[in-house]
């Protein structure tokens, strides 16, 4: 891909992720000095396939971490993002439709509110695709200590934000 000089998104803080769509179009995620996160969706040319770039409010604040962007089956995308607590952290997401609208009124908590299920602040999170429209988010419990073995957990989420296994995950 060779893109043309000049393109330019605003209020952007830090870049997060990219990906790079069945039909060669790129879409990028970013996030603001208010803590919102943009996704802009970039043509072959270098062009904005979108008017504007999609935002939307992280309730986690501004101190988080653009994790992965993961295709759907429809051309849209899964963005993954995570916010430390005390020495954890919590993992959330979102899904952007192929026309740039926001597919969920609101973020969906992957992990649950208990202190011991959420992630590890020293191994990060993978996310994927599931090839069936969903996505698989695999994080480590976040209650390692020195040489202390932690167990490993999946959650698959569907395409309307529900998620397959219990919140404690698989």
């Amino acid at each position: 891909m060779r893109w043309p000089s000049g393109f330019s998104t605003p209020d952007v803080q830090t870049i997060g992720t990219g990906l790079e769509m069945d039909n060669a179009d790129v879409l990028l995620t970013s996030s603001s000095f208010g803590g919102n996160i943009h996704v802009d969706r970039i043509n072959e040319n270098g062009q904005r396939v979108w008017a504007s770039q999609s935002v939307f409010f992280n309730d986690a604040g501004s101190n988080f971490r653009l994790i992965e962007s993961v295709p759907d089956a429809s051309d849209g995308a899964y963005i993954f993002w995570d916010s430390p607590g005390p020495y954890r952290r919590i993992a959330r997401v979102n899904r952007i439709n192929p026309d740039g609208s926001i597919a969920w009124a609101s973020s969906v908590r992957i992990l649950g509110d208990d202190i011991f299920n959420q992630g590890s602040r020293h191994t990060p999170p993978v996310a994927i695709s599931d090839s069936q429209g969903g996505a698989v988010f695999i994080w480590s419990k976040g209650q390692e200590t020195g040489t202390t073995p932690v167990p490993i957990l999946m959650q698959r989420i569907n395409e309307s934000g529900a998620m397959t296994f219990p919140v404690e995950g698989a």
